[in-house]
């Protein structure tokens, strides 16, 4: 298990933390205010894939948000591809998987980050 930093696990913990904030787009309406379109299965992803952002920050485990980080990025290759065709698993648009790809590149950087040898002291 490779443990994070105390900042590196509050930025782990605050992305899950959005992800799950980012639900309330469900209940905005109009053109000007819909920023992202989130479906049913949205958040469902939003979901359980902020709980287990948050997880990963509170216990500082980088393998847990570099895994999440990954799931997140899947889910938006995946509704991109799906985009064109009739059958889409992932309910949402673009807007939906930009957001996807922003949370798990997020996770993704933190995560590898967190799993470098150990810091280099500079020499004064």
């Amino acid at each position: 298990m490779t443990a994070m930093s105390r900042q590196e696990g509050r930025g782990v913990l605050w992305i899950g933390v959005g992800s799950i904030a980012s639900c309330l787009f469900t209940f905005v309406s109009g053109d000007n205010l819909q920023l992202v379109l989130v479906g049913t299965s949205a958040v469902v992803v939003l979901i359980v894939l902020g709980v287990a952002a948050i997880v990963a920050g509170m216990m500082r485990n980088a393998v847990v948000a570099l895994v999440t980080g990954v799931v997140y990025v899947l889910a938006a290759v995946l509704g991109v591809v799906q985009l064109g065709s009739a059958t889409q698993f992932l309910s949402g648009s673009s807007s939906t998987y930009s957001l996807y790809l922003g949370l798990g590149v997020g996770l993704v950087a933190v995560g590898l980050t967190s799993m470098r040898g150990p810091a280099l002291e500079a020499s004064d």
